[in-house]
């Protein structure tokens, strides 16, 4: 069953409700959905739980399946839209933080290179706070297009909102981003 398509597999559960199969489902999607859950919910003490709650949902609801886009995608979507569910029911969204670590913050504005390690920190923590300051639809195309590096047809497909939608989410938010690191950039230029 390992070297069954994602389709041959959805196609298995469908016809016999074969755990077996949706088990090697699983053990494709698992490593991103954990990531995914993870840079929303920051916690590792729910990213068990929410991780087994995608795949139960995704399972109850295989029947509705299809085909339309890729698996992964309609597999992320449940994944986006149940950590949106946990941050609602605990009452997160004005504390919510995703874990950045110093290499995913390829897209902000240059800056000097920082050789202290204190220095590395707390401007990680600077773009961390700076992200969590975004409105929830800004931070998940951040998160899933500069972090996660999903296409943006694949988030248009898991957050269910128009292509262009998608990129001026992201064009806000690095327009956001830029202007509140500005006091913060040092300019080594000369006149």
């Amino acid at each position: 069953m390992n070297n069954n398509s994602d389709l041959e597999l959805i196609n298995i559960c469908k016809k016999n409700n074969d755990l077996k199969a949706f088990e090697v489902l699983i053990k494709r999607h698992q490593n991103k959905v954990r990531s995914i859950i993870y840079r929303f919910l920051n916690n590792p003490e729910d990213l068990n739980d929410a991780s087994q709650e995608v795949f139960i949902k995704a399972f109850k609801h295989l029947h509705t399946f299809k085909g339309n886009s890729s698996f992964s995608t309609w597999l992320y979507q449940i994944t986006v839209n149940t950590c949106k569910d946990k941050l609602r029911t605990k009452k997160l969204l004005e504390k919510r933080v995703i874990n950045i670590t110093q290499d995913d913050i390829s897209n902000i504005p240059d800056r000097k290179e920082i050789d202290n390690e204190l220095d590395i920190k707390k401007n990680t923590e600077l773009v961390l706070n700076l992200i969590k300051s975004l409105p929830l639809e800004q931070q998940m195309a951040i998160v899933l297009h500069d972090i996660e590096d999903f296409s943006y047809e694949e988030i248009s497909n898991i957050l269910n909102c128009p292509m262009g939608t998608v990129k001026s989410r992201l064009f806000n938010a690095r327009k956001i981003l830029k202007e509140k690191m500005q006091p913060y950039l040092v300019c080594t230029c000369t006149p």
